[in-house]
């Protein structure tokens, strides 16, 4: 009795696999490849290609962003943020849709490993060159398919922030000194009212 007990407890002490979500595997994977964030970094930086040629032409009227945070926000609102949120989502669906739930488990369990763990924590992005060759090989064959479903989500949100980008809502953060500075104030006025005839 005693003895079956024993042999009872042993094995309830036995780790038990745990069969592993392909959503948890591919938002893992999303949040580590560096892939998905150089699709974020690609989001980000149409945001800031917007606000430079914006910035570049203000410089043509005499103006300069005085408060360039407040300048992004009252631009684009809270657009940035939601740019990269969509994109990782995008992401973490694109790879559910092109993997398997095996290759992505494999995947997974590879970024769990000490050696990329440890990647991870020195902050080196995990790129196709330090992966285990099989796993590299199965990321780069299925990168064009990841990003026939990444391209969209980039792309309905920059036909956003271009949709924001009104002559009106220009108008008003000129107006803003506290924004955007003019070398001559009487300036400002002369540039507001212009843009505001223009729609």
């Amino acid at each position: 009795m005693v003895r079956v007990l024993l042999v009872t407890l042993g094995f309830s002490l036995l780790p038990v696999p745990v069969l592993a979500d392909p959503l948890d595997d591919a938002t893992y994977i999303v949040e580590l490849n560096s892939t998905a964030v150089e699709m974020t970094l690609k989001a980000d930086t149409v945001v800031m290609g917007i606000q430079r040629s914006v910035a570049r032409h203000l410089e043509d009227l005499g103006a300069t962003i005085a408060d360039p945070g407040r300048f992004r926000t009252e631009l684009f609102g809270d657009l940035p943020d939601r740019l990269r949120a969509d994109t990782g989502r995008a992401a973490i669906r694109a790879y559910v849709a092109v993997f398997d739930a095996d290759e992505l488990g494999r995947i997974a369990d590879y970024y769990r490993t000490p050696e990329i763990r440890s990647l991870i924590a020195a902050g080196i992005p995990i790129r196709p060159d330090l992966l285990d060759e099989d796993v590299a090989q199965l990321l780069e064959s299925r990168a064009p398919d990841l990003m026939k479903y990444i391209a969209p989500a980039i792309e309905e949100n920059v036909a956003e922030a271009m949709a924001r980008l009104t002559m009106e809502r220009l108008a008003t953060i000129i107006s803003m000194p506290d924004v955007v500075s003019f070398d001559r104030e009487e300036r400002r006025a002369e540039v507001v009212e212009a843009l505001r005839s223009i729609e």
